[in-house]
């Protein structure tokens, strides 16, 4: 387990205690090692903490938390990555983002990072959206593993899990931002503080794009990337 990973899993572990009678060691045994040891996942088991991996906690400084990863399968290469939203470019090698079914979300937001901060995307951006992830843009899903060719099968065994690990980043020494990009996500607003500041995608991002400052997601969508440049995310960097 790397240092980061660790980090994030102490945290995680302790904020976890502090909510469930259920221990974070017994939990993990009942619901993550079957998961994780099957054969049956996507992305793979070397890649499902992807996220934390990337992204040490102190670094953190956007959380955009999707549903559950990308189910599709191609020639034995998973088209999810670990980190939301994100595409394994073996698996898109052929073609390019706008041809290939799978993605919905990732070209609807990267379509958004284009038009807001006027960037013209090329025809095979960086899918893999590392470059977001080493400047602290934490790409979390509300499960992080689900069945091949079946969306939203794992959501039970990790709400749990991504509860205690909201709950660490509610703790974080800075304010943080939130986008919640679909229901699943939105479940997790209650364990977020005010002194955070929270976003909400209209509905299932492969759906829309469209940010808004409020849970209703009434009125004029922001634009987000744009709004967000302050923090010094270099959002077109993927297209770099």
């Amino acid at each position: 387990m790397g240092n980061h990973k660790k980090d994030w899993f102490k945290r995680i572990s302790q904020t976890f205690n502090a909510f469930s009678e259920e221990s974070f060691s017994a939990y993990q045994k009942r619901c993550l090692t079957p998961l994780l040891n099957s054969k049956r996942i996507t992305p793979p088991k070397s890649d499902v903490f992807k996220a934390l991996e990337r992204v040490p906690y102190t670094s953190v400084k956007i959380v955009i938390i999707g549903q559950d990863p990308c189910y599709q399968v191609k020639k034995g290469n998973s088209y999810a990555t670990g980190l939301a939203f994100a595409l394994n470019p073996k698996a898109i090698q052929h073609t390019s983002l706008g041809e290939t079914n799978a993605g919905r979300s990732l070209k609807k937001i990267l379509r958004a990072v284009s038009t807001e901060l006027h960037v013209k995307s090329p025809n095979k951006p960086d899918t893999t959206l590392e470059t977001w992830a080493a400047q602290g843009v934490l790409l979390l899903n509300a499960a992080l593993t689900t069945r091949p060719s079946l969306a939203g099968t794992h959501q039970a065994q990790w709400k749990k899990f991504v509860a205690a690990l909201v709950l660490a980043l509610n703790s974080h020494t800075r304010p943080l931002i939130f986008v919640l990009t679909c229901k699943a996500a939105k479940d997790f607003l209650p364990l977020i503080s005010a002194r955070h500041q929270v976003f909400f995608n209209y509905k299932h991002p492969s759906r829309c794009w469209r940010v808004y400052s409020t849970p209703a997601c009434k009125g004029k969508p922001i634009s987000f990337f744009r709004l967000t440049k302050p923090s010094k995310i270099r959002w077109a960097s993927v297209f770099a």
